[in-house]
C-alpha cells in the first residue's frame, strides 16, 4: 500500500510539472506570435522573423508536455516564418523551414507549393520536380499548371528534352496553360535535338529541330512567350544551318 502510494503520487507530480511547462511555454510562443505581428504590420520583418522563431521554439518545447494542444500553433507559427523568409528572398533557409514543417505536417499542400518554389529558386531543381509531383498525387484536379513549372525544369534546367516533351503532353491532355506547355514542348525537342546532332543520328536531331521549329513559330504572336519563341527559332535555324555546312563540308 505504502508503495502504490508514493508511485501515485510521483504520477501526479510528473503530471503537474507537464502541464506547467504546457502552460508556460504556451503562452510564451503566443506572446512571441503576438510581438512578431506588431513588427510585420509596422514594416520590420527582420524583427518579426526574429520573434516567428522564438514562438516556433518556445511551441516546440510546448509539444514535448502536450502534443495535443501545440502541434497547431507550431505549424502555423512554422507556416508563417517560412513564408516570411521565403517573401524576403531567403530561399535557402524558406527551404529549411519547409522541409521542417512539412515532415509533421505533409498534407500542407500551400506550403509544399511555395517550398517547390523555393527548392527551384536556389538551383534544387530535382527536388523541386518531386515536390510538384506529390502535389500532383495530393491535388490531381489542380495539377494541369504544375505540369508547366515541371516541363519548364526539365526543358531549362535539368537538360531533360525527351521528359520536358513527355510532361508538357500530360499537361496538355489535363487541360494546363496551352502557351507554357506548348513552348515547353518545343524547348524539349530542341534539347534532345542538339544532343543527337553530336551523334551518328544526326538526321533524326535534324528532324527534331524542324519539329521544334514549327512548335516555337505557332507561339511567336503570343504575349507572353512571343519574344522567347522568336529567339529559340533564330537559334535553331542557326544549327540546321550549322550542320548543313558541315555536311556538305564533309562531301568535298
Amino acid at each position: 500500500m505504502g508503495l502504490t502510494v508514493v508511485l501515485t503520487g510521483a504520477v501526479s507530480m510528473a503530471t503537474q510539472a507537464a502541464d506547467n511547462d504546457c502552460t508556460r511555454w504556451l503562452s510564451a510562443g503566443r506572446e512571441e506570435s503576438q510581438r512578431a505581428d506588431a513588427f510585420r504590420k509596422s514594416g520590420n520583418t527582420d524583427a518579426a522573423m526574429d520573434h516567428l522563431e522564438k514562438a516556433r521554439d518556445a511551441f516546440a518545447k510546448a509539444m514535448k508536455a502536450c502534443p495535443d494542444s501545440a502541434r497547431n500553433s507550431w505549424s502555423q507559427t512554422q507556416s508563417r516564418l517560412a513564408y516570411c523568409r521565403y517573401k524576403g528572398g531567403h530561399f535557402g533557409d524558406a527551404c529549411d523551414a519547409y522541409a521542417e514543417l512539412l515532415e509533421v505536417e505533409p498534407a500542407r499542400t500551400l506550403d509544399r507549393a511555395l517550398y517547390a518554389d523555393a527548392l527551384e529558386q536556389t538551383g534544387h531543381y530535382k527536388e523541386a520536380v518531386e515536390q510538384f509531383q506529390a502535389l500532383i498525387q495530393a491535388e490531381p484536379e489542380r495539377s494541369p499548371g504544375l505540369y508547366c513549372n515541371m516541363a519548364m525544369i526539365y526543358a531549362l534546367e535539368l537538360g531533360d528534352g525527351t521528359q520536358a516533351v513527355e510532361t508538357a503532353k500530360k499537361g496538355l491532355e489535363r487541360g494546363g496553360a496551352e502557351p507554357c506547355l506548348e513552348f515547353a514542348w518545343g524547348k524539349g525537342l530542341a534539347v534532345s535535338g542538339v544532343r543527337m546532332l553530336e551523334t551518328p543520328d544526326a538526321d533524326h536531331g535534324l528532324q527534331l529541330l524542324e519539329d521544334a521549329k514549327l512548335k516555337f513559330a505557332a507561339l511567336t504572336d503570343d504575349s507572353d512567350y512571343g519574344t522567347k519563341a522568336r529567339a529559340e527559332m533564330t537559334d535553331i535555324e542557326q544549327r540546321i544551318q550549322g550542320e548543313r555546312n558541315r555536311k556538305a563540308r564533309e562531301k568535298r
